[in-house]
């Protein structure tokens, strides 16, 4: 079981020492560029300790030191654990200041030990870009800095960092590359997940691979797990992080400091368009009526929800009560706003995603109003596509949000659902890497060299089933190599670019076909990203209305609006987007495209599975990937779909909403965003050919005709573009296969119309087989005849194109000939005879259909014998009729039945139904008959 170190607040004081000195100069600077010259000149000057005392004053928590002094100094606990350990996990409440003082103590701990620093470099993982950058920027601030000096920070397609920098920000993907290029990680020290609790999909695949390192090339590297809410899994990570026959991994504890909520529920909302905002919107205004003083922290899952509450609470508070936004998508100053502290005389309602849970720190809030939503991706295997969908939160998540609103003073969380609700509501959020995409983690895997990672340390492997489904994809990319889990040449470049593997194939074709089709794939990449330029129900199918709204080309006045809120910001974020993936193809030109009819090319490069053929003159289509989907009724007139414009009859489907099944006969998968597909690029020479398509003959059974049919086709996965018939004479041996595929379909008695005869001979010599008498004698069943037909048959059946060219062939003729020797035909005869002669003297036919030979006949014709026929050694199995031919006994004794059941019960039985019959006393001495009384 893991230590656990209890201690009180994270901001508490790290040491004491050259406290006076510090103070002094704190005192003489006034204004914030002095606080920043004052601090940087005490860290030049003073130890370890009065370092992080000074950042612990800019985080302005002097007041709190007193009751800190009374347990134990958290951050003095880390220092000391990775003395002598090099993981620990570390648990502490949202505003403890883990975040931002732990990474600082470690870093300054490491450098006052000696060394350039270098050595000691921390690197931290944030889940989200938001919180990285201001985790970042408030620690250069507690050093009197700027970001990218002793702190820095870099998130997907931004950097900010120096040679001078010993602590840096990243989101988790940014570590995985890093990863890749630098195994080892020479100049890291200590590796910090932050926000662990969030269990988001490549926090755990970083988390794995640093374990890697750390048990093969690295043992010094150290690792530090830190996350608001554990829990049991604070255990399951400690567990993780140990080595085999190691020490315990510290779990160090911080109890924080909050104060009591109070819970309302106020149920759940109505389930109608626009009922979840107003429901928030009068909670929010009931929260601000009901406490006088204090912020209001409102969770909603996501950007389009709050925008609305937003605009709605602009409206309808009172005065001196701003409502501010906070999600990632917003700019910096809009984000800073929302983080800054309340002016005075102000109250603030800052409308939340999630990332205020635990990533971020709001100071000021003493009402939460907690939606109980959030947007969960779940990748559906089958289909090979994630969706966004709004879930319920985990009571964990629930209970971080509630906090939120006690961490200053007492305060009051009102929930929209019931307390019933809450009970049911799941314990902990569902790891990321349980349901969403596994396709870049494939990519990851393999680029890593561990193919399908079963030997790594995971707190969850990924699940089998949907990491299948990745490898398929990255195939289709031609991102594997063929039959291994190794990167191909182009899998190699692919796993280097900061997106989705789909993104990346794309990249690299429109970087194999020149400069213009570069600009234009990274431009695609940018509008389908993140967020869509274009929003409304309305809003066009097509994805090249993005790239125009891009290029300032179409305001789209009457099919959708750009980006209700900020068209200017969308619009500058995507050309910042593109114009960074540009920078990673590096060796492109700078003019940019005035053309966008190849888009449905590149991205049919991207989405493979996703080329679409019309089905019809409405708006269905039948997937490259199976499946089919449809587009709906409010965009039934898109210009996408004029009917009988043939450059839209073949798209490749972008993204798609809804949740069928995705086969022909649901009408769930909708359309959301594509592009058209030119068919002259699928053929022979066009641009997509090699990539995507392939031309077959298909020579098969066609069972309703009962003949050969053969179509030249050209397809893409399993969407049919273009068929032809062709003569079967053109390809005889693949003919051949087509009848021996029809023969076993039929079987060999309807296929040849074989006679009884033929039928008999083959059951026999079956049953000859089966018993055993000759080890040398074939297995001449019909299901090992019809597997071997391609030997003994094939040369026979030449030149059949169908049943009726069948019906001339002696199967008996050629089974005999192919399988039999003399000796065997003779056993057939010997062994197995057709038929036996009854006491009545009558032949009886023998069945050999099942494990003993069947004999069937009436009673009265085995009257005067007690020996029962054999057949082949063995005792035929007798079923003994009535005079009306039903079976009255089924024996292998005959006399024991003469004994037994004939005497008791079954004489007097028949005796009264068939008196015109003889039924003697003594069967055994009576002559046999198949007569009646009169005639006998």
């Amino acid at each position: 079981m893991a230590t656990r170190v209890a201690t009180t607040d994270a901001r508490a004081p790290v040491a004491r020492r050259a406290r006076g000195a510090r103070r002094d100069v704190a005192r003489r600077a006034t204004g914030d560029d002095a606080r920043r010259e004052a601090l940087r000149k005490a860290r030049a000057k003073l130890p370890i300790d009065a370092v992080v005392d000074a950042c612990l004053d800019a985080l302005e928590v002097r007041r709190r030191r007193a009751k800190a002094r009374r347990g134990t100094d958290e951050a003095n606990d880390w220092v000391r654990c990775e003395q002598r350990a090099t993981r620990a996990v570390m648990q502490a409440p949202p505003g403890a200041g883990k975040t931002t003082v732990m990474p600082l103590a470690a870093a300054l701990a490491a450098a006052s030990a000696g060394g350039d620093g270098r050595a000691g470099k921390v690197i931290v993982l944030e889940p989200r870009r938001l919180a990285a950058k201001a985790a970042a920027m408030r620690m250069a601030e507690m050093l009197g800095e700027r970001a990218g000096e002793t702190v820095g920070y870099q998130v997907r397609f931004e950097r900010r960092a120096s040679a001078a920098t010993r602590v840096e920000v990243v989101t988790e993907g940014v570590l995985t590359r890093r990863l890749r290029n630098d195994p080892e990680l020479r100049d890291v020290g200590l590796v910090v997940f932050d926000e662990f609790h969030e269990r988001n999909l490549d926090a755990d695949v970083a988390l794995a691979l640093c374990r890697e390192v750390q048990q093969t090339i690295r043992p010094d590297l150290r690792l530090l797990v830190m996350s608001a809410t554990l829990g049991e899994m604070g255990a399951r990570v400690a567990a993780l992080l140990r080595d085999e026959n190691g020490p315990e991994v510290p779990v160090i504890v911080s109890e924080g400091r909050s104060y009591p909520v109070e819970t309302i529920y106020l149920g759940a909302p109505g389930a109608g368009w626009g009922e979840l905002e107003r429901a928030t919107t009068n909670a929010v205004k009931d929260a601000v009526r009901a406490c006088p003083d204090g912020d209001v922290l409102c969770f909603l899952p996501g950007a389009a929800e709050i925008n609305r509450v937003v605009r709605d609470l602009q409206r309808e508070l009172p005065n001196g009560v701003v409502a501010l936004p906070l999600y990632g998508a917003l700019s910096q100053e809009e984000q800073a706003a929302a983080l800054a502290p309340s002016k005075p005389g102000t109250r603030r309602v800052v409308v939340s995603t999630p990332i205020a849970e635990s990533s971020l720190t709001i100071n000021g809030v003493k009402v939460v109003v907690d939606s109980g939503l959030c947007k969960t991706p779940k990748f559906d295997a089958r289909k090979g596509m994630t969706r966004l969908e709004t879930t319920r939160v985990s009571r964990a998540s629930a209970d971080q949000r509630r906090g939120r609103a006690g961490r200053i003073a007492p305060g009051t969380c009102y929930r929209l659902w019931s307390e019933a609700s809450n009970a049911k509501l799941q314990p902990d959020t569902t790891p990321e890497i349980l349901q969403a995409d596994l396709t870049p983690v494939a990519l990851d895997l393999a680029a890593w060299g561990v193919g399908d990672g079963a030997d790594m340390a995971w707190l969850d492997p990924p699940p089998e089933g949907p990491l299948i489904a990745a490898r398929r994809l990255l195939r289709e990319l031609g991102a594997l190599e063929e039959g291994k889990l190794v990167p191909s040449d182009v899998g190699s470049i692919m796993s280097e670019l900061p997106v989705h593997p789909r993104l990346a194939r794309m990249l690299l074709f429109g970087a194999s076909r020149g400069a213009e089709s570069a600009r234009l794939a990274c431009q695609l990449a940018a509008v389908i990203g993140d967020r869509d330029l274009i929003s409304g129900r309305d809003a066009p199918l097509d994805v090249r209305c993005r790239l125009r709204a891009l290029w300032g080309q179409d305001p789209l006045a009457s099919a959708g609006d750009l980006d209700e809120e900020k068209p200017e910001r969308a619009v500058r974020e995507a050309k910042q987007v593109a114009e960074q993936l540009l920078g990673n193809l590096r060796r492109l030109a700078s003019s940019h495209p005035d053309f966008c009819a190849p888009a449905g090319l590149l991205l049919a490069v991207a989405y493979p599975d996703r080329v679409a053929a019309r089905k019809n003159r409405g708006g269905a289509f039948q997937l490259s990937g199976g499946g089919a989907a449809s587009v709906g009724s409010e965009h039934k007139d898109d210009a996408l779909l004029r009917s009988g414009d043939k450059a839209n009859e073949t798209l490749v489907v972008v993204e798609l909403a809804g949740d069928g099944a995705g086969n022909a006969g649901s009408r769930n998968d909708r359309v959301r965003l594509a592009a058209p597909i030119d068919r002259a690029c699928l053929e022979s020479g066009g641009a997509l050919y090699e990539a995507l398509s392939k031309e077959s003959d298909d020579v098969f059974w066609a069972s309703a005709s009962k003949s050969v049919f053969a179509r030249r086709r050209l397809t893409v996965g399993s969407l049919v573009l273009r068929e032809i018939p062709f003569s079967v004479k053109d390809n005889p041996e693949a003919t051949v296969s087509a009848m021996l595929d029809g023969i076993r379909e039929m079987g060999l008695a309807s296929a040849f119309g074989l006679n009884k005869a033929t039928t008999s001979w083959l059951k026999r010599a079956e049953y000859v087989h089966r018993s055993g008498v000759d080890a040398t004698f074939p297995n001449l069943s019909e299901e090992n005849l019809l597997s071997s037909a391609g030997e003994w048959l094939a040369p026979w059946i030449a030149g059949a194109q169908s049943k009726s060219d069948l019906a001339k062939v002696d199967v008996a003729s050629l089974v005999k000939a192919h399988f039999c020797t003399y000796d065997h035909l003779k056993l057939v005869d010997d062994a197995c005879p057709v038929a036996v002669r009854l006491p009545s003297g009558s032949n009886a036919k023998v069945d050999y259909d099942g494990d003993v030979p069947v004999v069937a006949a009436r009673i009265q014709e085995f009257f005067g014998t007690t020996e029962t026929p054999r057949v082949g050694g063995v005792n035929c199995e007798l079923h003994l009729l009535s005079p009306a031919g039903r079976t009255q006994a089924v024996t292998r004794d005959l006399a024991s039945f003469w004994r037994n059941a004939y005497r008791t019960d079954v004489r007097k039985e028949l005796a009264g139904r068939y008196p015109k019959h003889f039924w003697p006393d003594d069967p055994e001495s009576a002559a046999a008959t198949s007569k009646t009384k009169k005639y006998m």
